[in-house]
């Protein structure tokens, strides 16, 4: 009888955080960090209602499954699939190592592995619901006296399938341990959450846990003289009000991620904001999330549960990360001709489906509509939310070239405002000599 696994829910939370026991965290700070906790994991060694939804989206995915019927989990290209990855949003994973314990004995060669990523880079699928574009890593460096198999991928990515080649199937075979590694490394900070310090909180119950996505929390422990506060468990505790003293729990944090502050958000998220440790508090009074890496700031507040966090150590040194090449993404030359862009009196240009757009006000008059002005003898464009569109030129010569000019928004009370830089391109790299950012509303730079 053929077994079918139908997906019906998908959870909104990411990868279960990483607990520390038996972890030096001390010996880990400042070595790259491995981020396959905080994706959602598919083992070929459990059973199918065991793997979450999520993970069955990326055999979906892999398998080329169709999404409105019940998965047949007996299908030669699932029974193929040995483990993999899948996370909320694109990350610039860059190596990726299957390890195996020493009693495992039933490895597969590393010929008979195959490593894939859906390519993150393809503007046509950076979902788990679009069409995508499946990269293969090659052959695997073979390390720790065969035991473990290091992949370099060629693109970021969200998601990762290893599958094995030949006649046998996923089931003959040990799974392994699962590591991904980008730039970044871990950085260690001790923290101090307190609770219940108000007059209209001190008499609450807060027993609780604490939780990490792409981070390690190491022991947690009561605050110095916490007497109502007593752990249940690694990272769960009971905390009674008890007069006056202090409540709260101490513990040292393994994270990646910068504090950022921008006067504008971009509408996607950028590719530093991926690299983030989010810590989860949540108690019988109230629950919060912060930013690890907020903590560099200062400490933070949470005044509407009672909540206090702060740093009681500096951050140790690490070394910076090697900073990706920044490869020159791929560009479509707008082709299709416009004699005139709708809603955008006296222009003049090209066009991809009507959008995005660039053209030209050739005139000698500003073309007005409503709120919109573009001024004559000037350029103007419209990007899409996921697409930049920009003019270029090729120089005729080498040497220092001075670029002048202004940006504005056309829509002096529409819009959500600009990003703009200037750009150069060269080997196939890509450098940013200037760049910012301007409000909506009509005001330039």
């Amino acid at each position: 009888m053929r077994r079918f696994l139908f997906v019906a829910a998908l959870s909104v939370a990411g990868g279960a955080g990483t607990a520390a026991a038996g972890v030096d965290l001390d010996a880990l700070a400042g070595r790259p960090a491995d981020i396959a906790s905080s994706a959602y994991q598919y083992r070929a060694d459990r059973a199918p209602e065991q793997n979450p939804p999520e993970g069955w989206i990326l055999v979906i995915q892999r398998a080329n499954l169709p999404y409105d019927v019940p998965i047949d989990v007996h299908a030669p290209a699932v029974k193929r699939i040995l483990c993999g990855l899948l996370w909320e949003e694109v990350r610039p994973v860059r190596q990726v190592e299957l390890a195996w314990p020493p009693h495992a004995a039933r490895r597969p060669a590393p010929a008979d592995i195959e490593l894939a990523c859906f390519d993150g880079a393809d503007e046509t699928a950076h979902t788990w619901w679009n069409p995508r574009t499946i990269e293969d890593a090659g052959a695997p460096r073979v390390e720790a006296g065969g035991l473990t198999y290091v992949f370099t991928l060629p693109a970021d990515t969200w998601g990762i399938v290893a599958s094995v080649r030949g006649a046998a199937d996923a089931a003959a075979f040990d799974v392994p341990v699962m590591r991904a590694y980008g730039p970044d490394v871990w950085k260690k900070l001790d923290i101090e959450i307190e609770w219940g310090f108000t007059p209209d909180t001190a008499g609450r119950a807060y027993d609780g846990r604490v939780d990490a996505y792409d981070g390690i929390i190491g022991a947690v422990r009561p605050l110095p003289g916490a007497a109502g506060t007593t752990m249940t468990g690694e990272r769960e505790w009971r905390s009674a009000a008890q007069g006056g003293e202090r409540r709260g729990v101490a513990l040292s944090l393994l994270s990646i991620g910068t504090s950022r502050w921008r006067r504008m958000w971009p509408y996607h998220a950028q590719p530093e904001d991926a690299a983030r440790t989010i810590v989860t508090v949540a108690t019988a009074s109230g629950a919060f999330s912060f930013l690890a890496a907020d903590l560099e700031a200062g400490p933070i507040l949470a005044p509407e549960y009672g909540f206090f966090v702060r740093r009681t150590s500096e951050p140790a040194a690490a070394p910076a990360p090697a900073a990706p090449k920044r490869t020159a993404p791929p560009m479509q030359i707008l082709r299709e001709t416009m004699d005139a862009i709708p809603g955008v009196p006296r222009i003049r240009g090209w066009a991809s489906d009507v959008i995005p757009w660039f053209g030209v006000n050739a005139s000698n008059e500003p073309g007005s509509a409503g709120n919109l002005t573009v001024p004559a003898r000037s350029a103007a464009m419209h990007p899409l939310p996921s697409r930049d569109v920009a003019a270029g030129w090729r120089s005729p010569l080498r040497g220092r070239v001075h670029v002048t000019g202004s940006v504005a928004m056309g829509d002096a009370a529409g819009g959500n405002g600009i990003l703009w830089s200037i750009v150069r391109e060269r080997d196939g790299e890509r450098e940013t000599p200037a760049c910012g950012e301007v409000a909506a509303g009509g005001a330039s730079a």
